[in-house]
């Protein structure tokens, strides 16, 4: 059966139908549609519009970027288990999106893009707009493959391949994004290189709903208060239950080696264990000292708020320079 013509609805409270739509939700809908559905859902041809306001989803990302006043239009049709998007918008104050074309056929994808317009409300450290471009395919599996490529400020530039299943709810990933990223979360500090990703993400979680693996090479890092950089090092991390397994090698530029192992939790203050190796590393401060540094210290606690540090370094020859000023 199909059932054809014309409705508007204006719910205040949307949270007397989460049991009818099987997942939490709140906030209030205005809306309106008309065009042709079938009762079970599988079939449909309608055009609609209207506007939410503070909508949420019990997810903690998704109800930051939807909240406030939102809008929404679709022209979309579904035959033969194919999706064809006609024209599709949404627009909140933190993101506008689009989307049209067909989801499954030979050559055929929807085309998607969006503009989140401040980043810090997925990376706090970070501000500034992100966009998003890549085509949505439908799988036999009814899962969602999409191919992306993100941009952001900060140099952040990404191509993902991701997974999502039908309930929306878990993603997967797969891609590389440039280590600058990083550089608004460690100050005057500088790192180059290119991350490596694989990971899952169960949004109903939140951070512990994050798994997989990060890892990456010829990553390059200068401190400049301290005269100190690493050429070429690598690292890769484990990451599961709201903490990354940390494993870093890194050869310091004029000599020796550093290597960096233990948990780091993915909330701040960050709390940690870290145990760092150094072997023959040289530290210099051009007016100062020349040295090198062998030994073992262990980072414990968070490391945002006074973590605490414990070990034995020794020093290897070492020239120091006192100067002329201070004779």
């Amino acid at each position: 059966p199909v059932l054809s013509g014309n409705a508007q609805m204006r719910i205040s409270n949307l949270a007397t139908y989460a049991d009818l739509i099987g997942r939490p939700i709140r906030g209030a809908l205005r809306a309106e549609a008309s065009g042709d559905l079938a009762l079970n859902l599988t079939e449909f041809d309608v055009v609609a519009k209207g506007s939410g306001e503070n909508l949420a989803f019990d997810s903690p990302l998704l109800d930051r970027i939807v909240a406030g006043h939102a809008t929404f239009r679709i022209d979309a049709q579904r035959r033969d288990g194919r999706t064809t998007i006609r024209d599709a918008a949404l627009d909140t104050p933190l993101l506008t999106a689009s989307a049209a074309g067909q989801s499954r056929g030979d050559g055929q994808a929807l085309t998607v893009s969006a503009v989140l317009r401040d980043l810090s409300v997925v990376a706090p450290q970070i501000t500034g707009a992100a966009t998003l471009d890549g085509t949505l395919v439908e799988l036999e599996d009814g899962q969602w493959q999409l191919e992306s490529q993100l941009k952001g400020p900060s140099g952040i530039a990404a191509r993902v391949f991701s997974r999502i299943a039908p309930d929306g709810q878990t993603h997967q990933a797969t891609g590389s994004a440039p280590l600058d990223f990083a550089e608004p979360y460690i100050g005057t500090r500088s790192v180059t290189g290119l991350a490596h990703f694989d990971l899952f993400f169960d949004s109903r979680t939140g951070l512990p709903g994050l798994s997989g693996t990060v890892w990456g090479d010829h990553a390059q890092i200068f401190a400049p208060k301290l005269d100190f950089a690493i050429a070429d090092g690598s690292f890769r991390a484990d990451i599961a239950g709201g903490r990354a397994f940390l494993e870093a090698l890194g050869q310091v530029e004029g000599g020796g080696t550093i290597r960096a192992t233990g948990p780091v939790a993915l909330n701040a203050p960050f709390p940690a264990r870290l145990e760092l190796h150094l072997d023959k590393a040289r530290l210099r401060d051009p007016t100062l000292f020349d040295t090198t540094l062998t030994g073992s210290i262990v980072m414990s606690g968070p490391l945002l708020d006074g973590c605490r540090i414990d070990g034995e370094v020794d020093l290897g020859p070492s020239v120091i320079r006192f100067p002329t000023s201070s004779l």
